[in-house]
């Protein structure tokens, strides 16, 4: 199978917030796999968010295995350009893709200008980038592979603390039964060592890529 390349994106919600001359900016950072996870994220924080002045984001959508990556940007209210698009210079400054920032602010009574919402915005999105996980993700094989029990240990020793393998179901039966998720640069050489070891009695059966932070 052949995929290609890697992408960089937030693995979980995150928050984070500052005051700017009096003006409370409260960033929230979430992953953006596709509309319908944007559109909840935005829900979400405009239900936490009683009395906030202005909600606004900056998002690219998509990106990776989901397809081509698009951008949204909003200013909900703010002077054009001094919101949602300052967001997503910084998303796109960390190189990411399938992550949404929205930026909520209370106005404290000053007005910042349209320099000082431009700081204010980007430094939120920023602050709250600094604090969210980020995962390289990267094509896994995955691997259904059957083990007698006499050829469980020395064959599970071969992908035991190898950051490309992530070990999923284990089922023990006649045989033992284990998922894996190889990344997918390293698969053809872990299945030559499995049949070498197991003097050809073990291959893997593949069903499929799955994209993966790789580490996790």
């Amino acid at each position: 199978m052949n995929s290609s390349g890697s992408f960089r994106a937030v693995l979980s919600p995150a928050r984070a917030e500052q005051v700017v001359r009096r003006s409370r900016f409260i960033g929230y950072a979430w992953p953006a796999r596709d509309f319908e996870a944007l559109e909840a994220a935005l829900a979400r924080v405009k239900a936490e968010s009683p009395g906030a002045t202005h909600v606004c984001f900056g998002a690219v959508v998509g990106g990776g295995p989901a397809g081509a990556a698009v951008e949204r940007a909003s200013d909900a209210g703010e002077p054009a350009g001094t919101a949602g698009r300052p967001i997503l210079g910084v998303i796109r400054q960390r190189g990411l893709v399938q992550t949404a920032v929205v930026v909520v602010r209370y106005f404290g009574g000053v007005l910042l200008g349209a320099p000082g919402l431009v700081r204010a915005y980007a430094g939120t999105a920023a602050l709250v980038l600094d604090r969210a996980p980020i995962g390289v993700f990267r094509p896994f094989v995955v691997w259904e592979l059957r083990v007698p029990y006499s050829l469980w240990g020395p064959v599970s020793a071969l992908w035991q603390g190898r950051p490309g393998v992530q070990v999923g179901k284990v089922a023990y039966g006649e045989e033992v039964r284990v998922e894996l998720a190889v990344a997918e640069e390293e698969s053809a050489e872990l299945a030559s060592q499995i049949a070498g070891r197991s003097g050809g009695t073990v291959m893997p059966v593949e069903g499929g890529v799955r994209w993966l932070p790789a580490g996790n």
